[in-house]
């Protein structure tokens, strides 16, 4: 899962809201996809400046909500925060695919980390594929909010029906794979809204530790067993 921020046309009143970090005007899209290359969840239209804990709220609370599927959980990055059902990469931990280069991970969290990272390039290369598909969304436009917020689902929708029934399109075997995650970004947390409590947040970020041990001792068990 990821948010991006798309460029947007918006009225002189509301462009406070609307800028976002880097100072476009741009609204806030959160998106989650499968290793299918369907996207299976669109939220689009938020401000630009609004904090990803806020929209993930609403994307859980409010209107069509964001399906949990039983026993597993989605990959986002370090902005949403460690939480039941969302999985972040460890902070201050080598993550990007290129930081590694010939250097292979030398603890559990980096490994976890380069495994979130690879697995992460899914949803990297989705939208790749549909902001190269359609070109309409790489520049604002003088249509109303909520027609340029719906010409983005609307590409969400054609891109999975092309997958679905053209699984050879030359644009997604040829799409590179993009790895522009951070796992530092700047972060914009919302104090208004708590996901979930602390409890929770404690057990969770166990388990990813627990997840990331057994990666490890897999791991020098293969290393072992190669060097024999």
């Amino acid at each position: 899962m990821v948010h991006m921020c798309l460029l947007m046309h918006v009225p002189f009143s509301l462009q406070a809201k609307y800028r976002n970090r880097d100072g476009q005007l741009s609204q806030n899209c959160l998106m989650a996809c499968g290793f299918d290359m369907l996207f299976h969840y669109v939220l689009a239209g938020w401000e630009g400046s609004a904090a990803d804990a806020t929209v993930l709220f609403s994307a859980l609370n409010t209107g069509d909500r964001l399906a949990m599927p039983d026993g597993k959980f989605y990959l986002v990055d370090a902005g949403f925060g460690n939480a039941p059902g969302f999985l972040t990469p460890y902070r201050g931990v080598r993550y990007h695919l290129r930081e590694f280069g010939e250097c292979p991970p030398i603890n559990s969290r980096e490994l976890f980390n380069l495994r979130h990272s690879s697995l992460r390039t899914t949803i990297e290369r989705v939208f790749g594929v549909v902001k190269n598909r359609f070109l309409i969304l790489h520049m604002p436009h003088g249509y109303s909010m909520i027609t340029q917020r719906d010409i983005f689902i609307a590409s969400t929708v054609l891109h999975n029906h092309i997958v679905m029934h053209n699984a050879r399109d030359p644009m997604l075997e040829t799409i590179s794979m993009a790895t522009t995650s951070r796992v530092d970004p700047p972060l914009r947390r919302s104090r208004n809204y708590e996901i979930v409590p602390s409890s929770s947040r404690e057990s969770w970020q166990a388990f990813r530790d627990s997840i990331a041990e057994q990666m490890w001792y897999d791991y020098e068990q293969q290393q072992e067993e190669s060097d024999q």
